[in-house]
């Protein structure tokens, strides 16, 4: 038989593969009569054994047939084509194998909590949609639900970095990065899901759930040592500058005196009138 075993390598799971053809050959002296075929081993229902060409193989008639894979679930997928013939041996085998791959999506991390949340500040953090499968991952549609239906709590949550255009496809290790923003405006706790449609045969919507508390900002206190005496003001200019203080109306009572009897002196001198 050529090939002896038959690879038919990777093909996504639920989908069949390419078909593979093997030849039987008879090297002995008389023809060869194959009695029947069938398949065994440990997932024969995952492989598929055509008519073959001729049940009769002689010296430069060899005969065909045609094999097919279609795996049913994801992993190594082995079997054997059991062919009996009048040969001496009277059958023998040929292995058979595949590898079925498959979409598989994930999140990183797979739940965010933004823990307790000043009011009004607004931190952000980020959640990866990952396709660690073995096959093209399709994402439909990406979505910010509240986590209880009658609730706003998903308008506290913005989400950013989501495909313009949906579907879009992740090849396997690739990654869609989401950006999460929280804007704690009120002290009641918030539950939101981010719910991500994919053909995943095993997780068609993966869900991502966020949460976060806002607390009080802090209320700025005026302690002794914050109240500080205001400097002194520099004197402007040159000169003398008298800095009287609270003996300010005392000194101009005084003045008012002095100038008072300066002026009684001055206006009796003027007239002539003795002191």
């Amino acid at each position: 038989v050529n090939p002896p075993g038959v690879n038919f390598g990777s093909i996504h799971t639920g989908k069949p593969g390419p078909n593979r053809t093997i030849t039987i050959f008879d090297d002995g002296d008389s023809p060869l009569t194959i009695t029947g075929m069938f398949l065994g081993g440990r997932q024969p229902a995952d492989f598929s054994v055509g008519t073959l060409s001729s049940s009769v193989v002689s010296d430069g008639h060899p005969a065909t047939v045609t094999l097919g894979f279609h795996p049913k679930a994801a992993g190594a997928r082995a079997a054997k084509l059991i062919i009996n013939s009048n040969s001496c041996s009277g059958s023998f085998s040929v292995q058979l194998g595949g590898i079925a791959v498959e979409q598989d999506i994930t999140a990183s991390p797979k739940s965010l909590d933004f823990g307790n949340v000043r009011i009004g500040t607004s931190p952000a953090h980020h959640v990866a949609i990952v396709n660690q499968g073995g096959a093209p991952l399709t994402v439909k549609a990406i979505q910010l639900l509240s986590d209880i239906p009658t609730t706003t709590d998903a308008a506290s949550f913005t989400v950013a970095g989501v495909p313009k255009k949906l579907p879009t496809i992740l090849k396997p290790g690739q990654s869609i990065d989401l950006k999460i923003t929280f804007s704690a405006a009120d002290l009641v706790p918030k539950k939101a899901n981010i719910k991500v449609a994919s053909n995943d045969p095993d997780t068609p919507v993966l869900t991502v759930p966020v949460t976060a508390s806002a607390v009080p900002s802090p209320t700025p206190t005026v302690t002794e040592s914050a109240v500080a005496a205001p400097p002194p003001s520099k004197p402007s200019g040159s000169g003398f500058h008298l800095h009287l203080g609270p003996y300010l109306p005392t000194a101009l009572v005084a003045l008012m005196v002095v100038a008072f009897f300066w002026l009684l002196i001055f206006t009796r001198r003027h007239r002539g009138i003795p002191e």
